[in-house]
C-alpha cells in the first residue's frame, strides 16, 4: 500500500505493508488491509471549494502589452475543490517486530547518533487516520478586475437566490464556465 503524505508542503512516498486475511470490504470501495475502518463522511463535509484572491497574470503582464487603468490588466484565480467521501482508521496500531525490538533498545541513556538513526530507518511519525478522496484545481484567467468582479457578482447573486429558496448554493462548472467564457476573450 503506497501513501502519499504531505509534510512540510513537499509530498513523499511511504511504504506500508499490509495485509488482506479478513474479507474486509465497504461498499464502492476496494478491499481494505486488515485492521483499517471506513467511517462515511456527512454530505457537509465531502465537498469543499476554496477560490483564491484574485491575483494579476505576471505572464500576460510581461513583454510589449499595454495595459491601460480604464481596461484594465489580466487577473487570474486559483480554484482548488477537495471532494473527502471517506473517513480511513487505523482500528487498532500494531508494530512490526523489527520496530518493537528497535525501539524497546532506546532507552534514557541511547545516544544522540542512536535516535537520529532510528528516526531516519522508520521516520518520525505514523499515520493512524487518512481521508480518502480527491482535489482538483484550476486556474481561471480574467481579461480584467472588473470582468472578474462581475463574474463574482454573479456568483453571489446566485448563492444567495439559493438559500433564500433552502436550497443548497451551488453553481454548477457548467454554468460558471459559460459564464467566464463570455467575459474571456482571451480563451482559446
Amino acid at each position: 500500500m503506497r501513501i502519499l503524505h504531505r509534510r512540510n508542503g513537499f509530498y513523499t512516498e511511504r511504504m506500508f505493508y499490509a495485509y488482506f486475511r479478513d474479507n474486509n470490504f465497504i461498499k464502492d470501495f476496494p478491499q481494505l488491509a486488515d485492521g483499517l475502518m471506513v467511517i462515511p463522511l456527512p454530505v457537509e463535509e465531502q465537498c469543499r471549494g476554496v477560490l483564491s484572491e484574485p491575483l494579476p497574470n505576471l505572464q500576460l503582464l510581461s513583454g510589449d502589452a499595454q495595459f491601460s487603468e480604464a481596461t484594465g490588466y489580466p487577473m487570474m484565480q486559483q480554484w482548488r475543490v477537495r471532494s473527502n467521501l471517506y473517513r480511513v482508521k487505523l482500528s487498532a496500531i500494531t508494530l512490526s517486530t523489527d520496530f518493537s525490538k528497535v525501539l524497546k533498545s532506546l532507552t534514557a541513556d541511547s545516544t544522540r547518533e542512536e535516535l537520529l538513526a532510528f528516526i531516519q530507518q522508520y521516520g518520525s511519525h505514523y499515520i493512524s487516520e487518512a481521508l480518502y478522496g480527491s482535489e482538483l484545481t484550476c486556474n481561471i484567467y480574467f481579461p480584467s478586475k472588473k470582468s472578474q468582479q462581475q463574474l463574482w457578482l454573479q456568483y453571489q447573486k446566485v448563492k444567495l437566490n439559493s438559500v433564500l429558496q433552502k436550497n443548497p448554493p451551488v453553481l454548477q462548472i457548467l454554468q460558471f464556465s459559460s459564464i467566464f467564457a463570455y467575459l474571456n476573450p482571451f480563451q482559446q
